[in-house]
């Protein structure tokens, strides 16, 4: 059997190797630098949708004008609420302006990770221990908050500012308000009034009652044969956790069945995390493989610090393709190594369904059902509808993965992470740079999950991050930006054979929608 992957021992080799060529010399080091937040390394893992822990709730029936989906609140003078929307609990507009307020009732990550990221997103100081602590009180859901003001450029734009409410705990609750300075300073009254008069429920609860606690998802669609000491617990599947598992004292383990970026896009991100190199592409081709939900998987080891703690370890099994599964558990370096075997137990027994299965060989993944007689289908996370001529990609776990023509593809997902930085991987798919500024803001519209997204048009030779390539191809991209997340239509082939499906796909695009 190949040898594991082993990530110290190619440290310990090059720190030898660093010593032995100045090995009585002193070494001086420059004074420390600290690098703005646009240039630290993003941990995708922890942008909005994967570490706030957000939820989809939908419309209530019977819901009231005025009144936020599952929320009751006094809706100040002006104010307008606005349809249920992905990841927001509840969401208002101030009337003809760009001032937006939104209800997130269930968000990880503390007080401080909170308010440190939206210092960062406005470009602002990060508060000290003593701002903090000292901020104005207020109150949200019946429960005390902090009041957090500030101002600075967000998302591109200037002179724009931020005020919200905050709740102590985790999960906490936030409400926040963003828009042009003078729009949320006039209405910075009716916004404090609105948080204090907002209750979960039908109805107001008594002054200073606690609201009550959003009920837990329900446990996900998988299950496995579970070893002693682990236990599985309710999916989070708005954090693409479609299965979860609490490991012994401090291991945390979760299944996630489609991730985009490919093998390697995801192995470096963990290396990342973990202070590691990337690693070489012998290491990553020679991984051992093993079972994962019956698909064959590659086995990755990393040790090191992660998420602020020093030794730590993660045991992740990726399949091959894009989307990918894969299988991680992470927690203290002793704990994770003494449980190898049994994560690989659950990763080989891990089943869609309602019962554990016994171990199996290694299969392709069925295929999503075909289209309904009047041509909607749904798979996975998405509904839309298809047009004719398309057909089923069997073996597939993309949603809504279809092919036309000879060549051609077309598929449906979503992926963290910020919309330019996406489309400049797309791409980069086709050799190009990245766009320009005058070249994004003129990037056409298209109508995406109910709302404006962007279409990109790109023409070339098409190399996928799965190894695909495609000379000649055309590609076609909607996506728009959701909550920390990048939701996509995808549409490749041969340029002549796309350009006859560009009028389909468009369609397509407009009609997917969220799988209720």
């Amino acid at each position: 059997m190949a040898r594991l992957l082993r990530i110290l021992p190619a440290v310990a080799a090059t720190a030898a190797s660093l010593c032995s060529s100045a090995c009585s010399d002193a070494v001086a080091f420059g004074p420390p630098r600290t690098l703005p937040a646009r240039d630290r390394k993003i941990d995708w893992e922890v942008s909005d949708k994967t570490r706030l822990m957000l939820r989809d709730l939908g419309p209530a029936e019977g819901q009231e004008p005025g009144q936020a989906t599952g929320f009751t609140a006094e809706l100040p003078e002006g104010w307008e609420t606005q349809p249920p929307r992905q990841f927001r609990d509840a969401s208002w507009r101030v009337r003809g302006t760009e001032a937006e307020c939104a209800l997130l009732a269930a968000v990880g990550g503390g007080l401080r990770g909170n308010v440190d990221r939206w210092c960062d997103q406005f470009g602002a100081a990060r508060l000290s221990d003593a701002a903090l602590a000292s901020a104005p009180a207020g109150e949200l859901l019946g429960k005390p908050a902090r009041v957090i003001e500030l101002q600075g450029s967000f998302q591109g734009k200037s002179d724009w500012a931020l005020l919200a409410l905050i709740t102590e705990g985790d999960p906490l609750a936030t409400l926040k308000f963003t828009g042009p300075k003078a729009v949320v300073a006039a209405q910075r009254d009716a916004f404090l009034r609105l948080g204090k008069s907002l209750r979960a429920g039908g109805g107001p609860a008594p002054a200073g009652q606690p609201a009550a606690a959003p009920a837990p998802a329900a446990t996900g669609g998988f299950t496995a044969t579970l070893p002693a000491g682990w236990t599985q617990r309710a999916a989070e599947p708005e954090r693409f956790r479609d299965a979860v598992f609490a490991v012994g004292d401090g291991g945390d383990c979760a299944y996630t069945a489609a991730v985009g970026g490919g093998l390697r896009t995801n192995v470096d991100r963990w290396c990342g995390q973990f202070g590691l190199p990337p690693l070489g592409d012998a290491q990553l081709t020679n991984a051992p493989q093993h079972a994962l939900a019956g698909q064959s998987a590659r086995l990755i080891e990393l040790q090191g610090s992660f998420r602020g703690k020093p030794e730590q370890a993660m045991l992740a099994l990726i399949t091959d393709g894009t989307p990918a599964a894969t299988l991680k558990l992470t927690g203290p370096a002793a704990l994770v190594g003494a449980q190898k075997s049994n994560f690989l137990q659950v990763a080989a027994t891990l089943r869609a369904g309602a019962a554990p299965a016994a171990p199996a060989n290694p299969a392709p993944a069925a295929p999503h059902p075909a289209p309904s007689p009047n041509g909607a289908a749904n798979a996975g996370p998405f509904t839309a509808t298809i047009p004719a001529g398309w057909q089923p990609k069997a073996g597939s776990s993309r949603p809504l993965h279809h092919t036309f023509g000879t060549q051609g593809e077309v598929y449906a997902n979503s992926i963290g992470g910020a919309l330019r930085e996406q489309l400049a991987i797309w791409r980069g798919e086709l050799q190009l740079a990245p766009l320009t500024d005058a070249e994004f803001a003129a990037l056409p519209v298209q109508s995406l999950l109910g709302g404006d997204g962007v279409l990109l048009d790109l023409r070339g030779d098409f190399r996928g991050t799965d190894g695909r390539t495609l000379p000649g191809a055309r590609v076609l991209v909607a996506a728009r930006a959701v909550d920390g997340a990048v939701v996509f239509a995808k549409l490749f082939g041969p340029a002549a054979e796309v350009t006859e499906a560009e009028a389909a796909f468009r369609s397509f695009c407009a009609s997917l929608r969220r799988h209720p």
